[in-house]
């Protein structure tokens, strides 16, 4: 009893030295979140220009040595040797901040458009001082963004619009930037385009005066006189003489219809099966609708029906499922006509699908083989397990039949 007793006292103090240890670990792993501000930098491009830049960073979790570097992001690393820090190393406390400065001097020409070069705070590997501690590196970026202008007047455009019901306007967007380096007048011609990219419609935004590297925006409605369906506006305005600079987007012309894009069939012959359905909104509210499937035969005899009734969101298409529990005998080709019934309207689609044959059960010949050698491993195993508990059962019992009679003390002889 004694012995069980020490046994069941060791158990806590084993999990509490457990726990302690757990606990010191995490304790001693230091994440690193550190900080660089600011946290971009937009230049506008003039020949020579020279700019210094200021500034601050912080370090947590202890005292870190950390490293600045300098990263082109657009010019596969031209740009790099044009920035120039006074540090290239900063040792922080933890929560403790520091400064630095960097100056970046543009040359007398640069690709017109959009560059990029990054200002890097990286804690060394080896950069952890305190002793016990795990150190999980980290690093910031900081952006300095240089805007090239072009020569002259040189507008960007990009393109909004809203989905709209039939015969309602839809509201164009243009924006508009001017990467020239000179002021100008921006205005924009928005075409609209059906499916088939046939245009359907043409409209001219308002007219604004754009400053050099300067953004806004342009306006222009459009009567959506058209079938419902998807459409595409491309806004496009000229640059100099011949360059056309162009955006585009899609929208749709929406009215309270419903449309029966595909019918996909999982049906076995006389088993349970499924039809999918796939319908598109162009409505931009949802429309409870009632689907219905009437399966016919080659010569058009109907030999089942089945309706359910689902919703549908706005603007969008949808998947939906019907179980077919009226099971066909034959396998062969059908017909399924499809009826969608919304709102005192009706849609109607007719599909070909195919009943599958069933599948024979059969076992291949060239399986038996294999079959008759798993049957006798299990029955050897099963052999084998009888065996064993057999064997156990009879050491048991010769146990029990072999215990010592011990001798009752009247009975033990007196010695002289």
């Amino acid at each position: 009893m004694k012995i069980k007793s020490e046994k069941k006292g060791f158990y806590p103090v084993a999990g509490f030295i457990v726990l302690v240890f757990l606990m010191s670990i995490i304790c001693s792993v230091q994440v690193s979140a550190i900080g660089i501000g600011p946290g971009k930098t937009d230049i506008t491009f003039s020949p020579g220009l020279v700019q210094k830049i200021d500034f601050i960073v912080q370090g947590t979790g202890g005292v870190a040595n950390y490293d600045i570097y300098i990263k082109d992001k657009s010019d596969g690393g031209a740009l790099e040797s044009m920035v120039k820090c006074d540090k290239s190393t900063i040792i922080l406390q933890g929560g403790e901040w520091g400064e630095f400065s960097c100056t970046i001097t543009l040359p007398s020409y640069m690709t017109p458009g959009s560059h990029e070069v990054r200002v890097g705070f990286i804690e060394k590997k080896s950069s952890a001082v305190t002793t016990g501690t795990i150190s999980v590196l980290a690093a910031v970026e900081s952006r300095i963004a240089i805007s090239v202008p072009y020569d002259g007047f040189y507008p960007k455009l990009g393109i909004y619009v809203n989905n709209t019901k039939k015969n309602e306007n839809a509201n164009f967007l243009v924006t508009v930037k001017n990467w020239g380096n000179k002021a100008g007048t921006a205005s924009a011609d928005v075409d609209v385009y059906n499916e088939n990219n046939e245009k359907v419609g043409s409209v001219k935004t308002d007219a604004k005066f754009v400053d050099t590297m300067q953004s806004d925006s342009l306006s222009a409605q459009w009567l959506a006189n058209v079938d419902p369906g998807k459409y595409r506006a491309t806004a496009r305005t000229l640059v100099g003489s011949n360059e056309e600079i162009n955006a585009t987007t899609t929208f749709i012309v929406g009215d309270l219809l419903l449309n029966i894009v595909n019918l996909s069939s999982d049906i076995t012959a006389d088993e349970i099966g499924k039809f999918t359905t796939v319908v598109e909104s162009l409505w931009p509210e949802q429309i409870n609708f009632e689907l219905g499937i009437q399966v016919l035969n080659a010569d058009g005899t109907s030999i089942g029906s089945r309706k359910d009734t689902f919703v549908i969101g706005a603007w969008g298409s949808k998947a939906f499922d019907t179980i077919w529990d009226n099971k066909i005998s034959q396998p062969g080709n059908y017909k399924a006509n499809i009826t969608l019934v919304y709102n005192g309207k009706t849609t109607n689609g007719l599909f070909d699908f195919a009943v599958k044959e069933k599948a024979k059960t059969l076992i291949p010949t060239q399986s038996i083989p294999q079959m008759i050698i798993w049957i006798l491993i299990i029955i050897i195993l099963l052999l084998a397990v009888m065996f064993v508990a057999l064997l156990l059962m009879g050491r048991k019992k010769s146990k029990h039949t072999q215990k010592p009679v011990k001798a009752h003390p009247k009975h033990k002889k007196k010695h002289l």
